[in-house]
C-alpha cells in the first residue's frame, strides 16, 4: 500500500510515544522504501515529525496598564495591559491572544485578537463607558496551535473625573505652588513661592498609594521651579503630594 497509519500517543502500543524534547528537535522520523517485482530497492525517503500534544504553560500574571497594575483609566478611547511570558517545551510559543470584556473572561468589547509575540497591548479606537469596569484576558498559542488556559486581569474602571487639566494653583500655609502641564508627557513642573523659609517634601504615588517617586525634606525660600521627570511612568492617573510644615496638598495628574 502507498499509505500507512502512524499512531501517536503516550501508550505503549503507539508508534510515536514521545513529544518533541525541544522545539528544534523532531520527536520521530518516518521512513519509506519501495521494492519492485525484481526485489530492487529504492532510495530511502523520510519525513521528520514534530509532535506536541501539551498546552502551553498558563501565563503567570496579567496587569492592567503598561506597567504596574492600575485600577483606573482616564481614557474613553483606549485600554492597555501587559503580561508575563508563557513557555512551551515541545514547540515554543508562536503568539499571544487577548480580548476585552465588561465581565471577567468575556470578549464583548474586543473579540479574541492575535498580538503576535508582544507581551503588551494598547487597544485604541474604543467607545468606553464612564464608570464601567473592563477586563483583559490573554492566552498563549504554541507552534502546534494549542492554546493555554486563559488568564484574566482584575479590571480597570473608566473615570474621566479623576484629574483636572491645565495648570493647578495651590496654597499651603506660607507656600503657593503651581503644577503644570497636566496632562504631562515627559516632565511635571512645580513653581514654588514661599513668603518665608519652610521645609518641603514631594511624593508621586499611583492611585492605590504605591510610591513611585519622592524626595527627602528640603529647605526652601522665595521663588524657584523644580522639574520632575515622569517620562518613564506608564500612562495613567497619578497623585502628586506636596507637604510643608506637616500640612499636605494633593494634585491629581495624568501621564499621557
Amino acid at each position: 500500500g502507498a499509505t500507512a497509519n502512524i499512531t501517536v500517543g503516550a501508550g505503549n502500543t503507539n508508534d510515536i510515544r514521545y513529544q518533541n524534547p525541544d522545539p528544534s528537535t523532531p520527536s520521530a522520523k518516518v521512513k519509506s522504501i519501495c521494492s519492485d517485482s525484481a526485489t530492487n530497492l529504492s532510495a530511502i525517503d523520510y519525513d521528520n515529525i514534530n509532535v506536541d500534544w501539551t498546552r502551553p504553560q498558563t501565563i503567570d500574571s496579567i496587569r492592567d496598564g503598561l506597567g504596574a497594575d492600575i485600577n483606573i483609566t482616564t481614557s474613553l478611547t483606549s485600554l492597555s495591559a501587559n503580561w508575563s511570558s508563557s513557555f512551551d517545551q515541545e514547540s515554543g510559543i508562536a503568539k499571544y491572544w487577548y480580548c476585552i470584556g465588561t465581565i471577567p473572561g468575556d470578549s464583548n468589547t474586543v473579540s479574541w485578537t492575535s498580538n503576535m509575540d508582544s507581551l503588551n497591548i494598547t487597544q485604541t479606537g474604543l467607545n468606553l463607558t464612564q464608570g464601567q469596569l473592563y477586563f483583559f484576558s490573554v492566552r498563549a498559542e504554541d507552534g502546534a496551535g494549542l492554546k493555554s488556559i486563559k488568564i484574566t486581569s482584575d479590571g480597570q474602571r473608566v473615570d474621566t473625573t479623576q484629574a483636572t487639566t491645565g495648570i493647578n494653583n495651590v496654597s499651603i500655609e506660607n507656600l503657593n505652588f503651581k503644577v503644570y502641564p497636566n496632562p504631562a508627557k515627559n516632565n511635571i513642573n512645580i513653581d514654588y513661592t514661599l513668603t518665608q523659609e519652610a521645609s518641603i517634601k514631594w511624593q508621586v504615588t499611583d492611585v492605590i498609594g504605591q510610591v513611585i517617586l519622592q524626595t527627602e525634606d528640603f529647605k526652601a525660600n522665595g521663588k524657584y521651579t523644580q522639574s520632575l521627570d515622569v517620562a518613564a511612568l506608564s500612562k495613567g492617573l497619578y497623585l502628586l503630594n506636596i507637604t510643608t510644615n506637616g500640612l499636605q496638598k494633593t494634585i491629581k495628574f495624568i501621564k499621557e
